[in-house]
């Protein structure tokens, strides 16, 4: 893990420093599409409630407990999650729980509004003129989705995995019709996990060292 991230032996503070400046970089780059394409990603907060944040919570739960699920049952897809992104996020680890926290709320923030607030939304308004609202719709919520997998290029696998979770992203924010939802849903994914694999998993006894040799030569 050391090898490839230069974050592996920074202190905790310019580890927490970085990721919230490139989650607040993506914030402005959301800010700036919307205005290019039209479509302010703080349009969509209109209607956000308390059941807006509720609906996001309860979402965030089944791509969460799949994939802790998964681990638990020692799936092979999920190995190779968890080892893949590793590499990406293996410094987050090492952040306190409330700092955790943070990253995982500016994340949920800036991530959504520049996907499903700014991209989904253009990409169904454009289509709009040439397909009715419906489809409109579902290949916007395509483009946002494939937009987000693109932009976690860890492997494979990984962007496969995050088209699936940015879908459910964005018919989230079509069923709820705030952004609310899809940030609450996923900031609490993300903690959820962090969390899970900082404490469950990486800090067990024997990590590394309990992966069957047959799955350990697949993963090197």
């Amino acid at each position: 893990m050391t090898a490839n991230n230069p974050l592996a032996e920074a202190g905790t503070t310019l580890i927490f420093a970085v990721a919230l400046v490139v989650e607040g970089a993506l914030f402005v780059v959301a800010m700036i599409l919307g205005a290019l394409f039209d479509a302010p990603p703080m349009a969509t907060w209109a209607g956000a409630d308390a059941t807006s944040a509720a609906w996001g919570l309860a979402a965030s739960l089944p791509p969460a407990l799949t994939i802790m699920w998964a681990l638990h049952q020692r799936a092979d897809f999920a190995w190779r999650l968890l080892e893949q992104a590793e590499e990406s996020v293996g410094a987050l680890l090492r952040l306190a729980p409330w700092q955790l926290a943070i990253v995982s709320m500016m994340a949920g923030l800036t991530e959504e509004a520049l996907f499903r607030g700014v991209l989904q939304i253009a990409a169904t308004g454009t289509l709009a003129a040439w397909l009715d609202g419906a489809m409109a719709q579902i290949y916007g919520i395509g483009v946002g989705a494939l937009l987000f997998g693109l932009a976690h290029p860890i492997s494979r696998t990984y962007v496969v995995f995050a088209v699936l979770f940015g879908s459910w992203m964005g018919v989230l924010l079509l069923l709820t019709g705030n952004l609310l939802a899809p940030i609450v849903a996923h900031a609490a994914y993300d903690f959820i996990l962090l969390l899970y694999i900082r404490w469950a998993w990486q800090d067990r006894p024997g990590h590394g060292a309990e992966l069957p040799v047959a799955e350990a030569d697949e993963l090197a």
